[in-house]
């Protein structure tokens, strides 16, 4: 998705809700009011339970400009206090005012570059959504250890699944058991199932920072099959 196109629905429902304090997130970076006349593409978009938007924009840096500290003028000596008075007191450090963040492109190099320090806490997630319930119960089972068994009926399911991953090569399948009381409609996408590395804030939401793997499953198979999302951490 563009962030042009992004821009506009935003728009749209910021003047369709009452006026509140909106804060922008892109990969997990605050960017309220830092970032203009810039364009993202093939970006996530989630809005937490507070109404803040958050931007998962895989491949794109978010930084934070240093802000040279500010110069104080040389005040004059003052007078030596008399002997027998107290000592003065110190005026509180004042902090630098906080630069707004900078978007730097991906570049590419030809270079592997080096691992990016992820933050503490980051954790891999299994999420599926059903936009069509009623048509596919799933099991779902990482490195052939069963994590999910996920009813037809079931519209959204999270999961973390770190625990059952390993350094190096991973697999998680999906074995999608159809219903044989579905109901009739065209061939549309039924599932989708996503596994990707992300962190759970202090009101319960999670943002995914990188997706490890995908698959979508339409309606209108009458038989059971298997898939299978390959990665590597």
């Amino acid at each position: 998705m563009s962030i042009h196109l992004l821009a506009a629905a935003l728009l749209s429902l910021l003047f369709a809700l009452p006026a509140q304090a909106v804060e922008v997130f892109v990969n997990g970076v605050k960017v309220t009011g830092g970032i203009r006349d810039t364009g993202f593409d093939n970006v996530n978009v989630k809005f937490d339970a507070q109404g803040n938007v958050h931007v998962d924009a895989p491949g794109y840096k978010i930084q934070v400009a240093p802000q040279p500290a500010p110069i104080t003028p040389t005040a004059p000596p003052a007078a030596a206090p008399p002997a027998a008075a107290p000592p003065a007191a110190v005026p509180p450090a004042v902090r630098p005012p906080v630069a707004p963040p900078v978007v730097a492109p991906p570049v590419s190099t030809g270079r592997t570059a080096p691992p990016v320090a992820r933050p503490q806490g980051e954790r891999t997630w299994l999420v599926v959504n059903t936009k069509m319930t009623g048509h596919f119960k799933l099991l779902v089972q990482a490195n052939g250890v069963q994590v999910a068994e996920i009813p037809a009926a079931s519209p959204q399911y999270i999961a973390d699944i770190t625990d059952k991953l390993r350094p190096g090569q991973n697999q998680v399948q999906i074995t999608y058991l159809p219903s044989p009381n579905a109901p009739a409609v065209p061939a549309t996408e039924a599932v989708s199932v996503m596994v990707g590395r992300g962190t759970t804030g202090a009101d319960g939401t999670l943002t995914i920072g990188r997706v490890l793997g995908t698959h979508k499953k339409e309606t209108g198979n009458p038989s059971a099959d298997a898939a299978t999302i390959q990665f590597k951490l």
